[in-house]
Protein backbone atom coordinates (compact mmCIF):
# COMPACT_ATOMS: atom_id res chain seq x y z
CA UNK A 1 0.00 0.00 0.00
CA UNK A 2 1.03 3.20 -0.54
CA UNK A 3 0.21 7.37 -0.02
CA UNK A 4 0.97 10.40 -0.06
CA UNK A 5 3.52 12.58 1.84
CA UNK A 6 1.59 15.56 0.62
CA UNK A 7 -0.02 15.41 -2.40
CA UNK A 8 0.51 18.41 -3.98
CA UNK A 9 -1.22 19.37 -7.24
CA UNK A 10 -2.33 15.41 -6.66
CA UNK A 11 -5.46 14.56 -8.91
CA UNK A 12 -7.23 11.62 -9.82
CA UNK A 13 -7.70 10.67 -13.35
CA UNK A 14 -10.56 8.28 -14.73
CA UNK A 15 -8.76 6.20 -16.75
CA UNK A 16 -10.71 3.09 -19.49
CA UNK A 17 -9.18 0.25 -18.85
CA UNK A 18 -9.23 -3.47 -18.11
CA UNK A 19 -7.70 -5.32 -14.44
CA UNK A 20 -5.29 -7.23 -14.69
CA UNK A 21 -5.47 -10.57 -11.54
CA UNK A 22 -4.82 -13.88 -11.01
CA UNK A 23 -8.21 -15.67 -10.11
CA UNK A 24 -12.15 -14.64 -11.14
CA UNK A 25 -14.23 -14.05 -8.06
CA UNK A 26 -17.56 -15.42 -8.46
CA UNK A 27 -20.86 -14.30 -5.89
CA UNK A 28 -21.33 -17.11 -3.85
CA UNK A 29 -24.35 -17.26 -1.22
CA UNK A 30 -24.35 -14.09 0.77
CA UNK A 31 -20.87 -12.91 -0.37
CA UNK A 32 -19.84 -10.64 -3.29
CA UNK A 33 -17.05 -11.25 -5.54
CA UNK A 34 -15.23 -7.98 -3.87
CA UNK A 35 -15.90 -9.25 -0.22
CA UNK A 36 -14.15 -12.75 -1.89
CA UNK A 37 -11.56 -10.99 -3.73
CA UNK A 38 -10.58 -9.40 0.08
CA UNK A 39 -10.40 -11.74 2.11
CA UNK A 40 -8.21 -14.05 -0.63
CA UNK A 41 -5.53 -10.78 -0.57
CA UNK A 42 -5.32 -11.31 3.47
CA UNK A 43 -5.56 -14.81 3.53
CA UNK A 44 -2.90 -16.09 5.69
CA UNK A 45 -2.02 -19.28 3.77
CA UNK A 46 -2.10 -18.80 0.33
CA UNK A 47 -2.96 -14.63 -0.17
CA UNK A 48 -3.61 -13.36 -3.61
CA UNK A 49 -1.32 -11.03 -4.01
CA UNK A 50 -2.63 -10.03 -7.35
CA UNK A 51 -5.91 -8.54 -5.94
CA UNK A 52 -5.83 -4.32 -6.61
CA UNK A 53 -6.89 -2.61 -3.12
CA UNK A 54 -7.32 1.10 -3.10
CA UNK A 55 -3.83 2.82 -2.03
CA UNK A 56 -2.03 -0.22 -4.15
CA UNK A 57 0.84 0.47 -6.38
CA UNK A 58 -0.12 0.01 -9.98
CA UNK A 59 1.43 -0.28 -13.57
CA UNK A 60 -0.86 1.30 -16.28
CA UNK A 61 0.11 -0.43 -19.36
CA UNK A 62 -1.16 1.87 -22.80
CA UNK A 63 -3.43 0.02 -25.02
CA UNK A 64 -1.69 -1.04 -28.30
CA UNK A 65 -3.53 -2.29 -30.98
CA UNK A 66 -6.94 -3.63 -30.30
CA UNK A 67 -5.53 -4.51 -26.93
CA UNK A 68 -7.25 -2.55 -23.90
CA UNK A 69 -5.31 -0.17 -21.59
CA UNK A 70 -4.77 -2.51 -18.66
CA UNK A 71 -3.93 -1.84 -14.94
CA UNK A 72 -1.75 -4.48 -12.48
CA UNK A 73 -0.58 -4.86 -9.43
CA UNK A 74 3.18 -4.43 -8.66
CA UNK A 75 4.96 -4.10 -5.53
CA UNK A 76 7.79 -1.78 -6.39
CA UNK A 77 7.93 1.57 -6.70
CA UNK A 78 10.26 2.27 -9.21
CA UNK A 79 7.66 -0.19 -11.43
CA UNK A 80 4.75 1.56 -10.49
CA UNK A 81 2.67 3.99 -12.43
CA UNK A 82 -0.13 5.05 -10.42
CA UNK A 83 -1.74 4.46 -7.23
CA UNK A 84 -5.61 3.13 -7.12
CA UNK A 85 -7.82 6.06 -5.74
CA UNK A 86 -11.12 4.43 -5.29
CA UNK A 87 -12.70 0.99 -5.39
CA UNK A 88 -15.54 -0.03 -7.29
CA UNK A 89 -17.81 0.31 -4.73
CA UNK A 90 -17.02 3.93 -4.44
CA UNK A 91 -17.11 4.49 -8.43
CA UNK A 92 -20.71 3.67 -8.11
CA UNK A 93 -21.27 0.34 -9.89
CA UNK A 94 -25.32 -0.13 -9.21
CA UNK A 95 -24.85 0.98 -5.44
CA UNK A 96 -28.16 1.73 -3.84
CA UNK A 97 -29.21 1.33 -0.58
CA UNK A 98 -31.78 -0.62 0.19
CA UNK A 99 -32.95 -2.18 3.64
CA UNK A 100 -31.88 -5.99 4.65
CA UNK A 101 -28.46 -5.45 3.02
CA UNK A 102 -24.72 -4.72 4.40
CA UNK A 103 -23.21 -2.49 2.40
CA UNK A 104 -19.80 -2.65 4.44
CA UNK A 105 -17.08 -0.96 2.48
CA UNK A 106 -14.67 -2.89 0.42
CA UNK A 107 -11.50 -1.40 -0.87
CA UNK A 108 -11.31 -3.61 -4.12
CA UNK A 109 -10.82 -3.03 -7.49
CA UNK A 110 -12.45 -6.62 -9.21
CA UNK A 111 -10.10 -7.51 -12.15
CA UNK A 112 -11.81 -8.43 -15.44
CA UNK A 113 -9.00 -10.74 -16.95
CA UNK A 114 -6.49 -13.04 -16.13
CA UNK A 115 -3.50 -14.23 -17.86
CA UNK A 116 -2.81 -12.45 -20.85
CA UNK A 117 -4.74 -8.89 -21.98
CA UNK A 118 -6.50 -9.56 -25.87
CA UNK A 119 -8.73 -7.78 -27.24
CA UNK A 120 -11.97 -9.62 -25.61
CA UNK A 121 -10.69 -8.07 -22.19
CA UNK A 122 -13.22 -6.45 -20.35
CA UNK A 123 -12.73 -2.57 -19.52
CA UNK A 124 -14.28 -0.52 -16.68
CA UNK A 125 -13.27 2.94 -15.61
CA UNK A 126 -10.99 3.15 -12.76
CA UNK A 127 -9.77 6.28 -11.15
CA UNK A 128 -6.22 6.40 -10.45
CA UNK A 129 -3.31 8.81 -9.00
CA UNK A 130 -0.24 9.60 -11.17
CA UNK A 131 2.73 9.18 -9.30
CA UNK A 132 4.53 12.62 -10.85
CA UNK A 133 6.66 12.64 -7.65
CA UNK A 134 8.15 9.24 -6.31
CA UNK A 135 9.77 11.00 -3.44
CA UNK A 136 6.41 11.91 -2.50
CA UNK A 137 5.10 8.63 -1.96
CA UNK A 138 5.21 6.91 1.52
CA UNK A 139 5.50 3.13 1.38
CA UNK A 140 3.57 0.39 3.80
CA UNK A 141 6.40 -2.18 3.85
CA UNK A 142 4.01 -4.36 5.73
CA UNK A 143 2.23 -4.98 1.91
CA UNK A 144 5.20 -6.15 0.08
CA UNK A 145 5.89 -2.48 -1.50
CA UNK A 146 9.52 -1.84 -1.72
CA UNK A 147 11.40 1.75 -3.38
Amino acid sequence: MASFKTAYLQREVVVDCAVKGNTTYAGQEGITPAEQAYAARFATSSPDTSVVLVGDLVKLTPAAAAVPAYIERVTSLAQATHIVAQSDQTIGYGHVPVENRDYRYTPVVLNTFTGTASASSPVKKCLLFKITNPEDIQLNAAYGETA
